[in-house]
């Protein structure tokens, strides 16, 4: 059985697969000049039929575009999984063609026909479609919902997380300079990662201030730095955490892109303290437990001093490991290694994996150390350490090897490393191990092929 399975918009006759079938839809027809289908009216929906041989969790993956009108989209969509909401009001605003995926967890899903309905609720903008895709593929437990075994009245800075840098920067297809991951948040969470770093682009629109994730200032007012909607992002954070409980999403916020919005600052942080106010949030000056961030996002603000954006943080640029400065708003030491740039011209990657690997022995001193996995070389071109740290690690057996060494965010996360002992993995599994003695990965194990991107 196909794993992936694709119903194709591109076609005014989409056809079935083997799992996944559209046998309604109301208010809905093919778009010759855009190649795709759209839901024209609100209260239009498609209804799909998925048929599973066993009771499962899904992806549900849609290739979406929001239609301009005036200047402005307005087109939110529901979706339910058997008569039940998983996803209420969705607008991304976003007027290019983009994959948005949502996990629906086995408690949604039956053995046998399953409905799923996507309606268009509201508004006064359509919807267009490409694609529709179900991923079939089990999560694993150990990468959806591994911080269940871990107790309560741990702090969160003494666990060691996997996070992503510039984690919406996402090409799901190719490698471009300024992409840093090939796959969705989602796919990031269900595969283990429990930090982000999101960088945000103010937008307005009339009055109104919104927010879309991007990388840096680039191109800024041409919209090439731009990726998902900030919503949309949010979206698929509080879907994982409502499927996965035992787990917390902390969540770096920084303003890459004013925009030229920065005249108006207040206005803006209040229409982001709004807008994070819809999802289930956390922000403490303390450190808080395990116990007490489950399922919940907890926040963490490198915009301003405003605890309700996040605990504040701020570094020394590009540092090679430094303290954070110290704020009257968060009571606990984070400790930084974030040099992105200045990369020696020969041997940027083993001058990074020693500032990587120098900082895990600062994690006894400190409450968090958050240690930055990824560099530019001449600003353009990646270094990225994935391979050389696993490497590393091996060297020595579990005992030997640093039992706490805080949070380390990568790109390109999830690529695989070849060890003459415990075959191909990868860094993210790596770390969730490392959580309990290393188990799975005990010996000391040469990495036999691997090659950096």
């Amino acid at each position: 059985m196909d794993m992936k399975q694709t119903i194709n918009f591109t076609t005014p006759d989409p056809a079935a697969t083997a799992n996944y079938s559209l046998p309604q839809y109301v208010g809905c027809g093919f778009n010759p000049p855009y190649t795709c289908w759209t839901i024209a009216t609100v209260g239009g929906y498609f209804k799909f039929n998925l048929r599973l041989d066993q009771q499962q969790g899904v992806n549900l993956i849609f290739q979406l575009c929001s239609s301009l009108v005036n200047g402005t989209t307005n087109c939110p969509i529901n979706i339910t999984v058997n008569d039940t909401l998983l996803v209420s009001g969705f607008d991304p605003h976003i007027t290019s063609f983009y994959d948005m995926v949502w996990s629906v967890p086995a408690s949604m899903l039956r053995a046998g026909d399953n409905e799923i309905v996507m309606t268009l609720s509201g508004g006064f903008s359509q919807v267009f479609m490409r694609y529709a895709i179900v991923d079939l593929h089990p999560a694993s437990v150990g990468e959806s919902n591994w911080l269940a075994a871990l107790p309560d009245s741990l702090p969160i800075g003494q666990i060691n997380l996997p996070g992503t840098h510039d984690s919406a920067a996402i090409n799901t297809t190719i490698h471009t300079p300024y992409a840093c991951h090939r796959f969705s948040i989602t796919d990031q969470l269900t595969g283990g990662v429990r930090l982000l770093d999101v960088r945000l682009k103010v937008m307005k629109s009339g009055g109104d201030y919104t927010f879309m994730t991007c990388h840096g200032d680039l191109g800024s007012g041409s919209g090439v730095n731009e990726y998902q909607s900030f919503p949309s992002l949010l979206d698929e954070c509080k879907a994982f955490l409502g499927a996965n409980a035992s787990e917390f999403v902390i969540m770096s916020l920084k303003i890459d892109d004013w925009n030229g919005n920065n005249n108006d600052p207040t206005a803006v942080f209040n229409a982001l303290k709004a807008l994070l106010a819809n999802y289930p949030v956390t922000s403490s000056s303390n450190m808080q437990t395990l116990g007490a961030v489950r399922s919940k996002i907890v926040l963490l603000n490198r915009i301003n001093n405003d605890i309700q954006l996040g605990a504040p943080m701020a570094w020394q640029d590009s540092t090679p490991g430094s303290v954070a400065y110290h704020n009257s708003n968060r009571n606990y030491s984070i400790y930084v290694q974030d040099q992105y740039n200045g990369l020696p011209t020969f041997g940027a990657t083993s001058y990074k994996l020693n500032l990587v690997t120098a900082a895990f022995t600062q994690a006894p001193n400190y409450d968090v150390v958050l240690n930055f996995a990824s560099a530019t070389w001449y600003g353009v071109i990646g270094v990225y350490v994935m391979g050389d740290l696993i490497g590393f690690f091996g060297q020595n057996s579990a005992p030997a090897r640093p039992s706490k060494f805080g949070w380390t965010l990568f790109d390109y996360q999830f690529e695989q490393y070849n060890t003459d002992v415990y075959g191909w993995f990868d860094i993210v599994k790596f770390i969730i191990s490392s959580n309990s003695q290393y188990a799975g990965y005990e010996n000391a194990f040469v990495v036999v092929g691997h090659d950096e991107l």
